[in-house]
């Protein structure tokens, strides 16, 4: 069974990203070093905001990164996408997409990041470089599944002493609950035992009006058959045209032949 109400598409909208970051040690994490044969030195660190963040333990975590963090980028491609998303959960941002993106969101803090890049990785040799970028944490969180509508199976269930279902890691068909908030467009799902993040179409368009490139990701509310039809026919959407915003200024920075600001680490 599956109820999609007021929502008006099959799909849950993921934005998507790529890119792995190590980030700098804090005085607050845990460091791990074993020596692994075959493999050399080992090192670990346990703790921190963004461990807090993903196991769903934190919400704000700005004041435990007053000064900002920083961290090595790693990324073979010159010119950087304008959302890096980490395990589907912490949106790494451009500053142009925060310019485009502010007005829409609640809940939200932003916290400035440094990130390295070593020009061999650029196929430069020299010194590293330094690029400006936010955490978008967002905890705004939507009440939004109907788990008694949905079909999951039980290893993907979280539940009380009771036996009553708390919470889902998957889903075959997924049940929305009705009146689907029309002003949200950055949020977690309640129902959901991961962090992911998703947006409104609204953010979409936006972020397509604006030429800012991100990826953007379907998730099937109904992953049973025919779902391939229906993926196809969203993904025509999102290479079609751009929509047209009318006064929506577009923000600076917007030449994608430009990176994100960069600062010379001499």
């Amino acid at each position: 069974m599956t109820a999609r109400y007021d929502w008006p598409l099959p799909f849950l909208i993921q934005p998507d990203g790529f890119g792995e970051i190590q980030f700098d040690p804090l005085p607050q994490q845990r460091t791990l070093r074993d020596d692994v044969a075959g493999v050399g030195s080992v090192e670990m660190r346990l703790g921190g905001p963004d461990w807090d963040v993903l196991a769903g333990r934190a919400d704000s975590v700005a004041d435990r990164l007053a000064d900002g963090w920083s961290g090595v980028l790693l990324s073979p491609k010159e010119i950087l996408p304008d959302l890096i998303q980490l395990s589907g959960a912490l949106p790494i941002a451009s500053e142009r997409l925060v310019e485009v993106v502010e007005p829409l969101l609640r809940q939200y803090e932003l916290i400035p990041l440094r990130l390295r890049r070593k020009n061999t990785a650029l196929g430069q040799p020299g010194r590293p470089i330094e690029q400006r970028f936010f955490w978008l944490n967002t905890w705004n969180r939507l009440d939004l599944v109907d788990l008694t509508g949905s079909v999951f199976t039980p290893q993907n269930a979280l539940c009380d002493a009771e036996g009553r279902v708390l919470k889902i890691a998957g889903w075959q068909s997924l049940a929305l609950k009705p009146g689907w908030p029309c002003d949200e467009h950055l949020f977690g799902i309640e129902q959901f035992s991961n962090q992911w993040r998703f947006c409104s179409v609204d953010f979409y368009e936006r972020c397509r009006a604006s030429g800012l490139d991100i990826n953007f990701r379907p998730m099937p509310l109904d992953r049973g058959a025919g779902v391939n039809q229906r993926m196809a026919s969203y993904h025509r959407m999102l290479s079609g045209p751009k929509i047209d915003f009318g006064d929506l200024q577009a923000p600076r920075h917007m030449d994608r032949s430009v990176s994100p600001p960069v600062a010379d680490l001499s």
